[in-house]
């Protein structure tokens, strides 16, 4: 664990705040994925309903940008509440303990506002929370942030409802949260349901995707690959904690799920053989091909994946008896060598409750 971890922990404890309207209301701090319900997540743990949110009009360009910040959020004073009135502003110079996340001065928050009409170009090196929003319909990746190289800020995603509409094959929606490039990620307690992949987080820097409710992933009859949270190589310190991850199957439209995973690391553009932590930690995981690929891509040196530790996550066998259609977990680097750690990880139900898989 290096320092730039030791700095993000404070990324994974809730806040404890009463009163909507002048202080944002209690999270309620949980141990395990297991213990997160969805209305535990989105807008509406907040206390705000879906038709509080300001329905955001699209530019004329088609989509908002992020160098451009004014279109879509307020330059004054953040005013850290739970009033649907609020719709954000700027962080103050000191800094902000937001849902209990040390969110720096200058980001900007933007919260309560519906931005399913469109999506966003983000090319600055501005910082942005969005907070309590809701990103739903039909979309296609990568998503509604298509983050270029210029975007050099950190990415904050709280509260938020995300994904599509239902199953049916006219309301495909592809990778709500896909992020090529950013300083950091923080995702903490958005409800994501009906699209092919939840989270894709493909930077160097840190990740925090903690206590997120996922369910209902659908390739809505084509050959998407679903994935729950996904990396795609290179990233190097990415901790999954906490996430209830469970994809029924067959989808509401009818159709099996039997592929890809619930959380994964895949070699395909480089490999986890940096020093930083990759942690899948206390998550509820079910559905789905395998629950967790590892990392270990066939063919690569063992060295290609160090300090990858999965803890403490239960799977349940509710949608297949495996866990996932051909079990729990796959492409495993070797264990016990390099910093790799496999540890305490346990059936939720089924004929083996309470033991190792």
């Amino acid at each position: 664990m290096d320092r730039r971890d030791l700095l993000m922990i404070a990324a994974t404890l809730p806040a404890v705040w009463p009163c909507r309207g002048t202080y944002a209301q209690e999270a309620a701090a949980i141990s395990h994925g297991s213990d997160l319900t969805a209305p535990m997540t989105g807008h509406t743990a907040l206390g705000v309903a879906q038709d509080e949110l300001q329905v955001m009009r699209v530019p004329g360009r088609g989509y908002w940008r992020g160098d451009t910040a004014a279109e879509f959020s307020q330059p004054t004073p953040y005013v850290y509440n739970d009033d649907p009135a609020n719709k954000g502003g700027v962080v103050p110079t000191s800094g902000l303990l937001i849902d209990g996340h040390r969110i720096p001065g200058g980001t900007r928050v933007i919260q309560f506002r519906d931005f399913s009409a469109g999506n966003f170009y983000l090319t600055s090196g501005t910082s942005f929370l969005w907070r309590g929003c809701r990103f739903r319909g039909r979309n296609s990746a990568p998503g509604y942030f298509n983050c270029q190289r210029g975007q050099t800020g950190r990415l904050y995603f709280f509260y938020n409802d995300m994904g599509g509409l239902g199953s049916a094959a006219n309301q495909f929606n592809e990778v709500p949260v896909g992020i090529a490039h950013a300083t950091s990620v923080v995702a903490y307690r958005n409800r994501v349901s009906f699209t092919t992949t939840a989270f894709q987080a493909n930077i160097e820097g840190p990740v925090r995707i903690v206590e997120n409710y996922i369910s209902d992933l659908t390739a809505f009859g084509t050959d998407s690959h679903l994935n729950g949270i996904t990396h795609n190589g290179g990233e190097n310190h990415s901790w999954i904690l906490r996430n209830h991850i469970v994809i029924r199957t067959p989808d509401t439209s009818g159709r099996a799920v039997a592929q890809t995973d619930c959380v994964s690391f895949f070699q395909d553009f480089g490999d986890f053989a940096g020093a930083g932590v990759k942690r899948i930690d206390s998550n509820y995981l079910g559905g789905t091909g395998y629950c967790i690929y590892a990392g270990m891509n066939a063919g690569k040196p063992a060295t290609s994946v160090r300090n990858m530790v999965v803890a403490n996550n239960l799977v349940t066998t509710r949608e297949y008896p495996l866990g996932g259609r051909w079990g729990p977990i796959t492409a495993t680097p070797p264990w016990g060598v390099n910093g790799n750690v496999l540890r305490n990880n346990r059936w939720a139900d089924g004929p083996n409750e309470g033991g190792l898989w």
